[in-house]
C-alpha cells in the first residue's frame, strides 16, 4: 500500500493482471522487447487502458497493486476482493446537487453521523463513480472489502446468507463495517435496476475515521473503564485499545442496531440513548423489524456484546438489538482487539477479568499485582451446561457468564451472577473482620450447579491455590505441613505486607512466621508505657494504636504498622506509650530472642534508619544547614543534617 512500493510485483506464479502494469512501465504500449509473453499482456493493457480512458486505467492499476500481489496458489488461501468493481467504474462530474446528496448519505450513515465538514469533503473528493446494471453484484458475502458506497440513482437490494434484510435507494450509503471492523462483507447488495453509487477507497475511509476517533479519544477513552471485563487491562493496553478499536456509531429511533444471526463483529458501550433487546422477530426485504419479545433494555452506561466474544469460535448473535431513541454508542471491533491483545482475544479477556475479581477478595487484595497474576495462571475456564453439578472441590469459582445456584445454611437458594464469585469459606477466614469483599462473593454454599442458560466459570482448585502459594514463598515445601495452614497464610500474607521484612527470602519468612504469637487487647490497653524496660516486637494485625511522647500524640498505627524494635535494636527503655484506641486490637509478636534470630542486617539498617528518622527530640538548632534544594513563591527548601546523627532532612521554610 506504501506509495513507494505500489509497483513492485511477484517474480514468478503470478497473477497476470499484474503484467499490464510492468509491460506498460517497462516495455511500452507495443511490448517489443518483452518477448511473446509481454506481448501478449501489453496488448491486454493497451485494450483495457482504451476502454476505460487513461485517468481510470491508472486507478485500476494502483488499486490493484494494493493488493498484496502473491502467487495464485497463495491468493486462494484467503478471502476474495472486490477487483472486479473496476469494471463498472465511470468518468462523471460531481455537480453542486450531486455533491450535496453525497454529503447527506454520509453524514446519515451509523458511523459518519458527527463528521466534521473537512471530514466529508476529504471523502466527496476523492469519490468515484461505479454504474452497475440491474441484477449485478455490487458487493459479496464474504469478501474482503475495498470502498464505502452511497448510493446515487437506482434501488439496491441487501441480502444476508441469501435472505434478502433490507433495500437502498438515492442517498443511501453502505459498506462501513467491513472496512473498520477488518473483517469480510457482511452482507451481499445486488441492483434491483440500473443503479450508480459513488464510491471512496476504504483505505482513505478508514484514515478520515480514525483522524476523527482521534479526536474523540479522550471522551471515549473513559467508557473503556465500564466494560468489567476490561478491568484487569493495564493502562498501556486500554490506550492501545482506545487508539485502535474505538468507533461512534448513532442510530435513529427504530434502526437495527444488531440482528438475530448476525456473525458479531463488535461489542457496545451506550453513550446516550435507550435501546431494546428482542429475541424471536422477523426482518422483511426492506429491513423493517417486527414482532418478537422484548427481554432487556440498555440505557446509557449500559454494555452489550461482551458474550459474543464467544463467537469468535463461530457464534452468530442470539438476539436482535433495536433502538428505542435516537442513541449514540461506543463501538468496539473484534479485530482490532485481536490486534492489540493477541490471537486468543477471549482467553486473554477471561484472565483480565478474572484478575480483576480475585483482586476484591480480602485475602487476595493483600498480594502484589504479581503474585496475584500467579494464581490467574493457575485458574481454569471451564464451562459448564444447563443444570450441570460444579465440583466440590473448589477452593474459588469466578461467574466469567451465566449464572450459578446453590444453597445456604437455611436451604435458600441462591444465585450468582456474572461478575460474582464463590468460595469454600477458608478464603474468608484468612482475614479479619474488618476486612470485607468489594463485590458479591459468597461462601459455603452446597450443591452448586450451573443456571438456566449455563455457565462458564474461572476456577481455583484447592490443590492448585496451594502450589501458586508455594510458589510465591508463602508456604514452604520443606515444612512438614500436610496441609494448607490458613492461620499460617494469614500470617505470612500480613508479614508480606510489612515494609521491613519485604526483602526476606521464603525460608525466612517462614522462619518469622512459625515466631509469631498472637495476642489480643482490648480499647485502651496500655501495650508498654514510655521508661519501660522492652523485650517483644510487634506488628498490627487489626484495630488502630495511639503512640504518646511525654504524653503527646506523636502517630497512629493501624493494621501492618510494626512497633517496638527500639527497644531490641538500641538495648534502652521504650521511648513512647502506645495506647489501643479502637474497640480491640489483634497484634502479632515476636520475643528478643527470635527477633535476633529473624533480623538480617539489611533489616537491622532499615529498622535503625526509621528510628533515626522518628526521633522527636530534633530542634532548629540542632540542624546544620547543607544547601538550598529548592525554591517557590511561598517559601524554600533546604537540605539540612543533624548534628548529632548527621541524618540528612529536607526543611521547608514557608514565609
Amino acid at each position: 500500500r506504501s506509495p513507494f512500493c505500489w509497483r513492485l510485483v511477484p517474480t514468478c506464479g503470478c497473477d497476470p493482471r499484474w503484467a499490464p502494469m510492468v509491460a506498460e512501465e517497462d516495455h511500452g504500449d507495443e511490448g517489443t522487447d518483452g518477448g511473446e509473453e509481454h506481448g501478449q499482456y501489453s496488448s491486454h493493457a493497451s485494450e483495457r487502458r482504451a476502454a476505460l480512458g487513461k485517468q481510470a486505467f491508472g486507478r485500476e492499476q494502483r488499486f490493484l497493486a494494493a493488493k498484496a500481489p502473491v502467487p495464485v496458489a497463495a491468493r486462494k488461501c484467503g478471502p476474495a476482493v472486490e477487483e472486479s468493481i473496476f469494471d463498472h467504474l465511470q468518468e462523471r462530474e460531481k455537480e453542486p446537487a450531486t455533491k450535496e446528496l453525497v454529503a447527506k448519505g454520509i453524514k446519515a450513515n451509523r458511523f459518519c453521523r458527527d463528521l466534521q465538514d473537512t471530514h466529508i469533503q476529504t471523502l466527496l473528493d476523492t469519490m468515484e463513480y461505479f454504474a452497475f446494471d440491474a441484477n449485478e453484484t455490487i458487493v459479496t458475502q464474504g469478501v474482503s472489502g475495498s470502498h464505502f458506497f452511497v448510493v446515487h440513482e437506482g434501488v439496491v437490494q441487501v441480502s444476508v446468507d441469501g435472505k434478502p434484510t433490507n433495500k437502498l435507494d438515492r442517498g443511501q450509503a453502505f459498506g462501513a463495517i467491513a472496512l473498520l471492523y477488518d473483517c469480510p462483507r457482511t452482507a451481499t447488495v445486488v441492483a434491483l435496476q440500473p443503479a450508480g453509487v459513488w464510491g471512496v477507497d476504504g483505505a482513505v475511509f478508514r484514515r478520515v475515521l480514525k483522524e476523527h476517533g482521534q479526536q474523540r479519544y479522550a471522551e471515549n477513552r473513559k467508557f473503556l473503564d465500564r466494560v468489567a471485563l476490561f478491568e484487569g487491562l493495564s493502562a498501556g493496553q486500554k490506550a492501545a485499545v482506545g487508539e485502535l478499536a474505538l468507533f461512534n456509531e448513532g442510530f435513529e429511533a427504530g434502526a437495527r442496531v444488531v440482528s438475530e444471526g448476525e456473525i458479531p463483529r463488535a461489542m457496545y458501550i451506550v453513550k446516550s440513548g435507550e435501546l431494546s433487546v428482542m429475541s424471536a422477530g422477523s426482518i422483511d426485504a426492506s429491513g423493517n423489524f417486527s414482532g418478537g419479545e422484548r427481554t432487556a433494555r440498555f440505557r446509557s452506561g449500559d454494555v452489550f456484546g461482551e458474550q459474543a466474544l464467544r463467537a469468535l469460535h463461530g457464534e452468530k448473535r442470539m438476539t436482535t438489538v433495536v433502538a428505542d431513541t435516537a442513541c449514540e454508542l461506543v463501538c468496539i471491533g473484534f479485530a482490532q482487539l485481536k490486534d492489540v491483545l493477541g490471537e486468543d482475544l477471549a482467553g486473554c479477556l477471561e484472565r483480565s477479568y478474572m484478575l480483576s475479581i480475585l483482586r476484591r477478595l480480602p485475602i487476595i487484595s493483600q498480594l502484589s499485582l504479581a503474585q496475584t497474576l500467579r494464581l490467574v495462571d493457575v485458574m481454569e475456564a471451564k464451562t459448564y451446561e444447563v443444570g450441570a453439578d460444579i465440583e466440590p472441590n473448589l477452593r474459588l469459582a469466578v461467574v466469567i457468564d451465566g449464572h450459578i445456584e446453590g444453597a445456604d445454611g437455611e436451604g435458600k437458594t441462591i444465585k450468582l451472577e456474572r461478575g460474582t464469585w464463590h468460595e469454600d469459606g477458608s478464603l474468608a477466614d484468612m482475614v479479619e473482620d474488618d476486612c470485607s469483599p468489594i463485590g458479591g462473593g459468597r461462601s459455603l454454599l452446597t450443591h452448586l450447579k450451573a443456571g438456566s442458560e449455563g455457565a462458564r466459570l474461572g476456577t481455583l482448585t484447592k490443590e492448585a491455590f496451594a502450589l501458586a502459594l508455594r510458589g510465591l514463598g508463602i508456604d514452604d515445601l520443606s515444612t512438614a505441613r500436610s496441609g494448607l495452614d490458613e492461620d499460617y497464610v494469614r500470617k505470612a500474607l500480613l508479614a508480606r505486607k510489612v515494609p521491613v521484612f519485604r526483602t526476606l527470602s521464603a525460608e525466612q519468612v517462614d522462619n518469622l512466621v512459625s515466631q509469631l504469637v498472637l495476642q489480643k487487647y482490648a480499647e485502651d490497653t496500655f501495650i508498654f508505657r514510655q521508661g519501660e524496660l522492652g523485650s517483644t516486637f510487634f506488628v498490627v494485625a487489626k484495630g488502630e494504636l495511639r503512640v504518646l511522647v511525654d504524653g503527646r500524640l506523636v502517630r497512629m498505627l493501624s493494621k501492618g504498622a510494626c512497633f517496638g524494635e527500639r527497644a531490641l535494636l538500641l538495648n534502652e527503655p521504650r521511648s513512647a506509650t502506645v495506647i489501643v484506641v479502637s474497640a480491640s486490637a489483634e497484634l502479632w509478636c515476636i520475643d528478643r530472642k527470635a527477633f535476633e534470630q529473624v533480623v538480617t542486617q539489611s533489616m537491622r539498617e532499615e529498622m535503625i534508619k526509621r528510628i533515626q528518622m522518628q526521633d522527636a527530640s530534633i530542634t532548629l538548632n540542632s540542624l546544620r544547614p547543607v544547601k538550598v534544594i529548592g525554591a517557590g513563591s511561598f517559601g524554600s527548601v533546604r537540605l539540612v543534617e543533624h548534628r548529632g546523627s548527621q541524618m540528612r532532612y529536607a526543611l521547608k521554610r514557608v514565609r
